[in-house]
């Protein structure tokens, strides 16, 4: 994860954009423009945004949740299971969320329980499990927020900035460095 602030992307964009006094491209709307960069990146790929932490899968309980926050946020891995199929197990073990054993043998996210993951079938005994989760970060609103992204994906937000910099109306406007950026931009998400 990149250990930058929001200041850090927000001084390469200004230098950039030849604004280093932000006359024309305000902290306001700055602030804005990585903003949307961020929800466009974490839709495009959750893993930009991953925090990794331990969940117990409490004795005789299915259901535990994954994540707290409000933001969205998607499963990506749990560290010793694999991923079921509700339909299958379903199928196999009607009763799959009554089911208890010594060893749990996987989990399943519902897609209309997305905070939520069950585990098939379910532990004997408390047991911990790491798992890593995409999630949005909260909305950035100071320049001293530490900015929480892979570092691979701080050149695609920055070319977002840019790209939504140039594209605005009035002084500074200019199309073809927008197309340049945003071109740049959707090259730095494949």
């Amino acid at each position: 994860m990149a250990t930058a602030l929001v200041s850090d992307v927000l001084d390469e964009v200004s230098k950039d954009l030849f604004d280093a006094g932000r006359q024309r491209w305000v902290i306001a709307d700055l602030l804005d423009y990585i903003n949307r960069g961020v929800r466009e990146i974490f839709n495009s790929d959750p893993t930009a945004f991953t925090v990794v932490d331990t969940v117990t899968a409490n004795a005789g309980v299915s259901r535990t949740s994954i994540y707290s926050g409000d933001q969205p946020a998607v499963l990506l891995n749990v560290v010793g299971l694999r991923q079921l199929n509700e339909a299958t197990l379903a199928a196999e073990d009607p009763a799959w969320e009554l089911a208890t054993a010594s060893e749990v043998d996987g989990y399943i996210v519902k897609p209309e329980d997305y905070r939520q993951m069950f585990f098939y079938p379910s532990p004997l005994v408390d047991t911990g499990y790491i798992v890593t989760v995409g999630t949005l970060p909260e909305e950035y609103t100071d320049v001293t927020d530490p900015l929480v992204i892979k570092d691979e994906y701080v050149p695609t937000l920055h070319n977002f900035v840019m790209a939504a910099a140039y594209l605005r109306e009035g002084a500074g406007q200019n199309l073809d460095k927008a197309a340049a950026y945003d071109t740049a931009y959707k090259k730095g998400l494949e």
